[in-house]
Protein backbone atom coordinates (compact mmCIF):
# COMPACT_ATOMS: atom_id res chain seq x y z
CA UNK A 1 0.00 0.00 0.00
CA UNK A 2 1.49 3.54 -1.16
CA UNK A 3 0.65 6.19 1.38
CA UNK A 4 2.23 8.80 -0.36
CA UNK A 5 -0.15 8.41 -3.29
CA UNK A 6 -3.07 8.20 -0.46
CA UNK A 7 -2.72 11.56 0.84
CA UNK A 8 -1.22 10.20 4.35
CA UNK A 9 2.13 11.97 3.80
CA UNK A 10 2.73 14.63 1.72
CA UNK A 11 6.72 14.59 1.66
CA UNK A 12 6.72 16.94 -1.36
CA UNK A 13 5.06 19.99 0.16
CA UNK A 14 6.77 19.56 3.32
CA UNK A 15 10.51 19.15 1.57
CA UNK A 16 9.12 22.51 -0.99
CA UNK A 17 11.70 25.43 -0.04
CA UNK A 18 10.31 28.92 0.54
CA UNK A 19 11.27 31.77 2.54
CA UNK A 20 8.93 31.31 5.20
CA UNK A 21 10.58 27.68 6.08
CA UNK A 22 14.20 29.40 5.90
CA UNK A 23 12.53 32.08 8.26
CA UNK A 24 10.81 29.05 11.19
CA UNK A 25 14.69 27.48 11.21
CA UNK A 26 15.92 30.48 12.77
CA UNK A 27 12.79 31.57 15.03
CA UNK A 28 12.01 28.61 15.81
CA UNK A 29 15.06 28.54 18.13
CA UNK A 30 14.61 31.56 19.71
CA UNK A 31 11.07 32.09 20.40
CA UNK A 32 9.36 31.67 23.85
CA UNK A 33 7.35 28.65 24.54
CA UNK A 34 4.38 30.42 24.23
CA UNK A 35 4.53 31.55 20.59
CA UNK A 36 3.36 28.31 18.15
CA UNK A 37 4.90 28.78 14.20
CA UNK A 38 3.78 27.15 11.12
CA UNK A 39 3.55 27.48 7.51
CA UNK A 40 1.11 27.99 4.97
CA UNK A 41 2.48 27.60 1.39
CA UNK A 42 4.86 31.04 2.16
CA UNK A 43 3.08 32.48 4.63
CA UNK A 44 4.01 32.75 8.12
CA UNK A 45 1.83 32.19 10.87
CA UNK A 46 2.43 32.48 14.92
CA UNK A 47 0.21 32.02 17.56
CA UNK A 48 1.25 33.59 21.09
CA UNK A 49 -0.30 32.48 24.80
CA UNK A 50 -0.86 35.29 26.94
CA UNK A 51 -1.98 35.39 30.24
CA UNK A 52 -1.72 38.66 32.30
CA UNK A 53 -3.29 40.69 34.63
CA UNK A 54 -4.56 44.08 33.79
CA UNK A 55 -5.49 47.33 36.28
CA UNK A 56 -9.03 47.33 35.59
CA UNK A 57 -10.66 43.81 34.44
CA UNK A 58 -13.68 44.78 33.58
CA UNK A 59 -11.89 47.69 31.27
CA UNK A 60 -11.48 46.45 27.90
CA UNK A 61 -9.99 49.52 26.52
CA UNK A 62 -7.19 48.86 28.88
CA UNK A 63 -6.71 44.91 27.92
CA UNK A 64 -6.58 46.56 24.24
CA UNK A 65 -3.68 48.76 25.03
CA UNK A 66 -1.61 46.50 26.67
CA UNK A 67 -2.49 43.98 24.08
CA UNK A 68 -1.76 46.34 20.96
CA UNK A 69 1.68 47.05 23.30
CA UNK A 70 2.45 43.61 23.31
CA UNK A 71 1.10 42.84 19.47
CA UNK A 72 4.21 45.93 18.69
CA UNK A 73 6.67 44.14 20.52
CA UNK A 74 5.98 40.92 19.42
CA UNK A 75 6.31 41.75 15.67
CA UNK A 76 9.95 43.67 16.44
CA UNK A 77 10.68 40.59 18.15
CA UNK A 78 9.84 38.27 14.78
CA UNK A 79 11.70 40.39 12.99
CA UNK A 80 14.59 40.86 14.78
CA UNK A 81 15.10 36.82 15.48
CA UNK A 82 14.29 36.15 11.73
CA UNK A 83 16.81 36.13 9.00
CA UNK A 84 15.71 39.53 6.86
CA UNK A 85 16.36 38.62 3.71
CA UNK A 86 14.15 35.55 4.28
CA UNK A 87 11.14 37.36 5.91
CA UNK A 88 11.43 40.27 3.30
CA UNK A 89 10.16 37.72 1.13
CA UNK A 90 7.83 35.96 3.07
CA UNK A 91 4.30 36.50 1.09
CA UNK A 92 2.08 37.19 4.48
CA UNK A 93 3.06 37.36 8.47
CA UNK A 94 -0.48 36.94 10.98
CA UNK A 95 0.33 36.95 14.41
CA UNK A 96 -3.00 35.95 16.42
CA UNK A 97 -2.46 36.79 20.15
CA UNK A 98 -4.62 34.72 22.50
CA UNK A 99 -5.79 35.78 26.10
CA UNK A 100 -8.29 34.53 28.37
CA UNK A 101 -10.46 37.94 27.80
CA UNK A 102 -9.65 39.42 24.11
CA UNK A 103 -8.11 37.77 20.52
CA UNK A 104 -6.49 39.81 18.45
CA UNK A 105 -5.32 38.75 14.99
CA UNK A 106 -2.90 40.74 12.75
CA UNK A 107 -1.67 40.42 9.40
CA UNK A 108 1.01 41.79 7.21
CA UNK A 109 3.33 41.83 4.32
CA UNK A 110 6.58 40.11 5.16
CA UNK A 111 8.87 43.11 3.92
CA UNK A 112 6.80 45.49 6.03
CA UNK A 113 7.24 43.09 8.96
CA UNK A 114 11.01 43.55 8.44
CA UNK A 115 10.87 47.09 8.64
CA UNK A 116 10.08 46.60 12.53
CA UNK A 117 13.48 45.40 13.64
CA UNK A 118 14.81 48.80 12.53
CA UNK A 119 12.61 50.79 14.25
CA UNK A 120 13.71 51.89 17.51
CA UNK A 121 11.19 55.10 18.19
CA UNK A 122 8.38 54.30 19.85
CA UNK A 123 6.46 56.72 18.02
CA UNK A 124 7.80 55.72 14.61
CA UNK A 125 6.64 52.39 15.50
CA UNK A 126 2.91 52.65 16.52
CA UNK A 127 3.00 54.83 12.99
CA UNK A 128 4.58 51.55 11.13
CA UNK A 129 1.94 49.37 12.20
CA UNK A 130 -1.41 51.19 11.98
CA UNK A 131 -0.10 51.53 8.64
CA UNK A 132 1.05 48.20 7.62
CA UNK A 133 -1.54 45.98 9.43
CA UNK A 134 -4.74 44.69 9.88
CA UNK A 135 -5.86 43.82 12.89
CA UNK A 136 -9.19 42.47 13.62
CA UNK A 137 -10.32 41.60 17.38
CA UNK A 138 -12.48 39.28 19.05
CA UNK A 139 -13.95 39.98 22.52
CA UNK A 140 -14.67 37.02 24.28
CA UNK A 141 -17.46 36.46 26.89
CA UNK A 142 -16.77 35.68 30.26
CA UNK A 143 -18.57 32.62 31.96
Amino acid sequence: MNLYRQGKFNYKESLTPTSCRAVLVKLDRRIPVSWSTECDGNNLNVIIQKEFKVRNEGDLDDLRAVLYRELANDFVSLASNSPSDNLERTQYVSIKIVHPRMEIGALSEGRYVVKFATLTDQRLLMEHLEQTVQVQERVKSIE
